[in-house]
């Protein structure tokens, strides 16, 4: 019988007390073969309170606040897996996330990244079925969820020979998911194996979000030319899209937020018949936008 390969869970944490329960979920899994790396990002040892004494993981202390890429640098530099996932420090993962990914991963030294499902508001988001192989393209249209840092399991080799820990504002996920798919080809396993939670300093619901995307394109600059132009358009159509949400969730009302949605609607490619909704909607500004969304649930339900 062939040794399960080791898989490394390395869990940056800045001043949050979920992360218990993330560690938790890492070192509860069905397979074995795992070792749980934390590293506190707080600068003081904020986490240590939490899990220092704990002698299923090992706890890194940095010295100063240098980011959550920076950290999960650190960790994976003290990590020894043959695979390595990265969880945020307010995701769970299901029980059996580790075992049914590296099942996934066995036999094909093609694949870079397996990623999976993701429960997130209640709401159970699955992989679209096309998104699998060869995905450069629609990691370069930032159209990869529920593929991002939780749900991935990686192939180390695919981390040593990329360029993922970049010290962006936002959008670690989106600039690691390029890197890897220059790297490899990605599959899924079609089920909800990972819990994400919702936290009001998350960093995808922050203006660094939007400001690490306009970075992104502006280093990928050169590969974006490599493929048609709509590829970058829907880039930047996601990310006036995001600015959009940003203005919308943070003021009750903003003329940048009917801008940016605007402008997403022009971006796109294939607008959708729900674009003069959207604008609409932000018209309205927050009260507005907060009843587009419950009607489109309504309808979806």
């Amino acid at each position: 019988m062939r040794p399960s390969p080791l898989v490394s869970v390395i869990i940056p944490t800045y001043y949050r007390r979920d992360v218990v329960d993330a560690v938790e979920s890492a070192v509860s899994q069905t397979y074995e073969n795992v070792e749980v790396i934390v590293v506190d990002d707080s600068g003081e040892g904020y986490a240590a309170q939490w899990i220092n004494s704990r002698e299923d993981l090992l706890y890194v202390q940095l010295r100063t606040n240098q980011g959550a890429n920076s950290a999960r640098r650190v960790g994976f530099e003290r990590s020894s897996g043959d695979f390595v996932h990265f969880l945020d420090d307010d995701d769970r993962l299901k029980p059996g996330k580790i075992e049914k990914s590296v099942e996934t991963m066995r036999g094909r030294d093609d694949l870079a990244v397996v990623y999976s499902g993701v429960e997130f508001d209640e709401e159970s988001q699955y992989p679209d079925p096309d998104c699998r192989g060869e995905v450069l393209r629609d990691a370069l249209e930032f159209e990869m969820w529920p593929c991002m840092t939780s749900t991935m399991l990686i192939r180390r080799t695919a981390i040593e020979q990329s360029e993922v820990f970049l010290k962006l504002p936002g959008g670690d996920d989106l600039q690691m998911m390029i890197e890897l798919a220059i790297f490899g080809e990605f599959e899924f396993v079609d089920e909800i194996l990972v819990e994400k939670g919702r936290s009001p300093d998350a960093r995808g619901a922050s203006k660094g979000a939007i400001e690490g995307r306009l970075e992104i394109i502006r280093k990928y600059s050169e590969l974006y030319k490599e493929h048609p132009n709509e590829v970058q358009q829907k880039a930047l159509s996601e990310t006036e899209f995001t600015k959009a949400k940003y203005y919308l969730e943070n003021r009750i009302w903003s003329l940048a937020a009917v801008t940016s949605m605007i402008r997403h609607c022009q971006a796109n490619p294939d607008p959708g018949i729900l674009c003069p909704v959207k604008i609409l909607a932000s018209v309205f500004g927050r009260p507005g936008w907060k009843l587009s969304n419950r009607v489109r649930d309504q309808i979806l339900t």
